[in-house]
């Protein structure tokens, strides 16, 4: 423990030393004390038991092993015993077992596989999800202080599923930090940033076109009101704006590149995705019998949506109390200073529960719900709004009584 208080210490002081506003210091102190939070439960886990590794991260990890130690994309010799038309690989055009997963994530997270094998897997999901909780931070900060920012990243992190996630290699943190950091670059202005990001975020996610398309209406409608840099008036779709916009639709197709490059490559056309070529058998003629993931979404809506609020393992509100408070956090939207930015969030939360309500493997997941993880990122800003609220009325209720 001293060495520990030392150690805290030591990086504290170094943190203020560091030319960084005040804001993305603070956003570092609590991504610190996460770290330490996590810790613990790194080490009682097992941080060589490789027990993180199952369900889709397998493939993932596998995917790396093909890239690096064949410099291919044949998984046949990388998945050992396990049955490959099990609808974990896909059919690649010329009839090899590829990667039916995405392949950014295995990609970006290849160097620490490298330097530290399977335990620098779980370091990296680490270093994923303290950024997915940053910019929970400076998406609360556009809409509150600096105080029940702090407060609404250490709670996402703690008291939401990520902390059980946080012993993983999670390609749905990796989807929600892309998706969330295209959402935040919009709400700063920097569309052609966040574009090019969203498009990445498709890669690492199919659904997220979904979810990226409703955040580039989020982006035209800033730049549609946002007041003009002149004094002078300046319609809605005035040239500029168009060009703005034109400018930003270039860099979301920059984005998707990647992703259309692989399907050609892999499957024989930009538009035909992994998901739509899972290997199930074989005929007798040896060609592959496919399964198409489209013809997944045939769950009751209704049910489904109940099933995703209620259920008693998966379901999001069950196992993610803390999101209970968002909803009250609507009677105190008048503190929020971003009301576009929360109106945006609550269409995106809207639309994941409204398009996985269809889905019939919506519970595979170990624990909670990870295709939901952007929308308990999102209802933060709702339960900041409460928090906000809170803190103004004690803080009006102490000024009356110094007066």
């Amino acid at each position: 423990m001293p060495a520990l208080l030392t150690t805290t210490r030591v990086v504290i002081d170094w943190l203020r030393r560091l030319p960084v506003s005040t804001d993305l210091g603070i956003a570092l102190l609590v991504a610190l004390a996460l770290f330490f939070v996590y810790l613990p439960r790194l080490e009682r886990a097992g941080l060589h038991s490789n027990a993180w590794l199952g369900g889709d991260c397998y493939y993932y990890q596998r995917t790396i092993a093909s890239l690096w130690v064949d410099g291919d994309l044949d998984m046949s010799n990388n998945i050992g015993d396990t049955n490959p038309l099990n609808r974990q690989l896909a059919a690649s055009y010329d009839n090899r077992f590829v990667p039916k997963h995405n392949l950014l994530l295995p990609v970006v997270s290849l160097p620490f596989w490298v330097l530290w094998g399977n335990p620098g897997l779980l370091a990296f999901n680490i270093v994923q999800l303290l950024a997915l909780m940053i910019v929970v931070f400076f998406l609360n900060r556009l809409c509150y202080s600096p105080a029940t920012a702090a407060g609404m990243m250490f709670v996402c992190g703690t008291a939401t599923l990520f902390y059980d996630y946080s012993y993983n290699y999670s390609p749905d943190i990796f989807a929600s930090l892309l998706l969330l950091g295209g959402l935040l670059l919009v709400a700063r202005r920097r569309f052609n940033s966040a574009a090019v990001v969203l498009g990445l975020s498709v890669f690492a996610k199919i659904p997220n076109a979904l979810f990226s398309a409703i955040i580039l209406g989020y982006a035209c409608w800033l730049i549609a009101t946002d007041p003009p840099p002149s004094a002078q008036p300046e319609p809605p779709w005035s040239r500029r704006r168009i060009r703005r916009a034109g400018a930003m639709a270039v860099a979301y197709a920059l984005g998707l590149l990647p992703l259309a490059v692989t399907n050609w490559w892999l499957f024989g056309a930009p538009w035909i995705t992994s998901y739509q070529r899972a290997a199930i058998g074989r005929t007798p003629a040896g060609a592959f019998i496919l399964d198409n993931h489209v013809h997944d979404f045939q769950q009751p809506f209704w049910h489904g949506l109940w099933r995703l609020l209620s259920d008693d393992t998966k379901g999001i509100v069950d196992t993610n109390w803390v999101l209970c408070t968002a909803i009250l956090g609507l009677l105190c939207i008048k503190v929020v200073r971003e009301k576009k930015l929360l109106l945006t969030a609550g269409l995106i939360c809207l639309a994941q529960l409204v398009f996985y309500a269809k889905y019939n493997d919506w519970n595979m997941s170990h624990y909670s719900n990870r295709f939901l993880m952007p929308l308990v990122c999102l209802a933060m800003l709702g339960t900041g709004a409460l928090v906000e609220c809170v803190l103004r009325a004690l803080q009006r209720d102490s000024t009356n009584r110094s007066d």
